[in-house]
């Protein structure tokens, strides 16, 4: 995931990320609730995977972490 927000530059008209997240947590096999955990609600989460909402970059930074 990092490599990609380097490519692209961050934050960018077209943000993948959250598709990255999904793609990822899918691979995982992680439930959004354990990926959320701490970091935001399922649904918060879900929005960002589905490109409803963009969130500020904290957010990606924690569920990096996660």
């Amino acid at each position: 995931m990092n490599y990609f927000l380097e490519l692209v530059g961050g934050q960018c008209m077209n943000d993948y990320r959250g598709l990255l997240i999904k793609k990822q947590r899918k691979e995982l096999d992680i439930s959004l609730e354990a990926l959320s955990h701490g970091v935001c609600s399922p649904s918060y989460l879900s929005k960002i995977e589905n490109n409803i909402l963009v969130a500020n970059d904290d957010i990606y930074n924690l569920l990096q972490k996660n």
